[in-house]
């Protein structure tokens, strides 16, 4: 009985050991943006590497829930007719209930505004240096936003900075 209780009590030990390590390795080796959802975003690019992210799907005492990504990309194409959401985004569905928006220059509208007011309000993103910026540049004009928007358990939110060549990512999915 007691050999039974040391095998469990190893195990279990080995996975508090490893299971924070993999999410560690996982979270820095996850990128959400596929090649098949980056021809959706642009008309062309040449090149597209996450820089940094910061995942706020946990417990917190401010309440966040979404990741946020910031990626570098090269000669990235913006086009009025883009994105091009078509059928599914992140292989979820996209219906007649989803709400869609193609590139719109910022400042943001009031429907954007509204639909993501809590990603916009966070003070999370002093956490990491090469985010600090995206309040900013929401309100940069020559900058460019897109969302889809499936239901508030589901949601993605883009923001192109032209003078940076930079494509932050915000995105909810729980």
């Amino acid at each position: 009985m007691k050999t039974y209780i040391y095998i469990f009590t190893g195990i279990l030990l080995l996975l508090i050991t490893i299971c924070p390590i993999l999410y560690h390795i996982e979270n820095k080796v996850f990128n959400p943006l596929q090649s098949q959802e980056l021809r959706k975003i642009f008309l062309s690019y040449e090149k597209i590497k996450k820089r940094c992210s910061i995942d706020n799907i946990k417990l917190s005492s401010h309440g966040e829930l979404f990741e946020i990504y910031l990626f570098n990309t090269q000669k990235a194409i913006l086009d009025i007719n883009y994105p091009n959401y078509a059928n599914e985004w992140e292989k979820e569905k996209i219906t007649s209930e989803t709400i869609i928006s193609k590139w719109k220059k910022c400042p943001l509208d009031t429907t954007a505004y509204k639909l993501f007011k809590f990603a916009f309000t966070t003070n999370n993103y002093n956490q990491s240096e090469c985010l600090k910026s995206f309040s900013t540049e929401l309100s940069e004009p020559n900058n460019f936003y897109s969302y889809v928007y499936f239901n508030d358990l589901e949601y993605y939110f883009l923001l192109y900075c032209t003078h940076k060549e930079e494509l932050y990512y915000i995105r909810v999915k729980l």
